[in-house]
């Protein structure tokens, strides 16, 4: 409960506001993957890309001026590739379906372990 109450205070309005909309796309990505058969692949992806955020958060915090940078690249070249490779393609393959899930799965525990630890902006 203490992380949730740091994530909050540390993310403030717009950074909630983001990953509540990453959050709703994550949940109809998953819905649909869950009626085509893709979860399969795209929910042990997910689980596996969220235990690994765990396993490195003391590094994310630690390194938190760089991660942050990073992240938000990732995000912005995540969001491009996205919306390229989803327009390039006709039928959304696999392989890109799992891409995506691992890269925004990976970013959203990243975000969660960076912004949900006292050390990150102490009071």
């Amino acid at each position: 409960m203490l992380r949730l109450k740091l994530l909050l205070r540390n993310a403030g309005v717009a950074g909630i506001l983001q990953l509540s909309v990453v959050a709703l796309i994550f949940f109809f990505a998953l819905r649909r993957d869950i009626s085509t058969g893709d979860a399969v692949l795209t929910i042990p992806i997910l689980a596996g890309v969220l235990v690994f955020s765990y396993l490195i958060r003391e590094f994310l915090i630690d390194h938190f001026d760089v991660v942050r940078w990073i992240m938000n690249g990732v995000a912005v070249v995540g969001i491009i590739l996205f919306v390229v490779l989803r327009n390039v393609e006709m039928v959304e393959p696999l392989w890109l379906r799992a891409l995506i899930v691992g890269v925004f799965g990976f970013y959203m525990g990243c975000y969660f372990w960076m912004l949900s630890d006292w050390r990150t902006f102490p009071a």
